[in-house]
């Protein structure tokens, strides 16, 4: 399960910076930034099935995050990906292991802060995917994983077969192998460490109020435990 540290006294407010050379804090929020978009790029809507920073460059295993403002608006709810691989049949099992995923969010070129794997700039920026495997072993545990993260799903290939699965059937897959669940009711200054690889989530929709959580995405290999 992902991990919920005591409640700390209130923090000075934190600015989106870099942290050493490999991790960076962004903010998670409705709220709009100078140029009237929303922080984050998610504004109050549902963010459906994801795993963090699928879409990026490097191997982020885990992310931080933190209740700044407002957290209790909504709710996180957590899948076990563990739990997720086991409730598939020996079929998918077999068919997934050999499956290559496609990992991708192309916000279009007005947002050069937004992290992602590029070519080109400016109006002809172009977002490039990133590939995972669709079954992972969680670093630690060893256990084998389900790695799915439907939002950022653009297309798949295997070894023997140039069939791509679809983003349809990858989010009917995550609600079918969600069998392990856990909903999170945010308190002021929650601080939660979640596992990328092991966990999958998604937060509720929304309607009234400027809600702000700060994420910290890190590497098991590029950080001390």
């Amino acid at each position: 399960p992902p991990l919920f540290l005591p409640t700390p006294p209130p923090p000075p407010p934190i600015r989106s910076g870099l942290v050493g050379s490999e991790m960076c804090i962004r903010d998670s929020s409705n709220a709009l930034d100078k140029d009237k978009i929303e922080l984050g790029g998610l504004g109050q809507q549902h963010a459906h099935w994801h795993c963090d920073a699928s879409h990026m460059e490097d191997d982020f295993h885990g992310t931080i995050l933190y209740n700044h403002y407002n957290g209790h608006l909504t709710k996180t709810i957590f899948s076990d990906q563990v739990a997720a691989y086991n409730s598939l049949t020996d079929e998918q099992k077999l068919e997934f292991e050999d499956t290559i995923g496609y990992h991708m969010i192309n916000h279009g070129p007005d947002r050069p802060l937004v992290f992602g794997s590029f070519r080109y700039s400016g109006d002809k920026r172009e977002t490039l995917p990133m590939e995972r495997r669709m079954v992972m072993r969680q670093p630690f545990t060893k256990e084998k994983c389900l790695y799915l993260s439907p939002v950022t799903w653009a297309g798949s290939r295997t070894r023997d077969s140039n069939q791509s699965l679809t983003k349809e059937y990858i989010f009917t897959l995550a609600n079918e192998t969600a069998t392990n669940k856990y909903t999170h009711e945010w308190q002021q200054y929650d601080v939660c460490i979640n596992d990328n690889i092991g966990l999958m989530h998604e937060r509720l929709e929304w309607k009234h109020g400027i809600r702000v959580l700060y994420r910290l995405h890190f590497s098991y290999d590029k950080c001390s435990i």
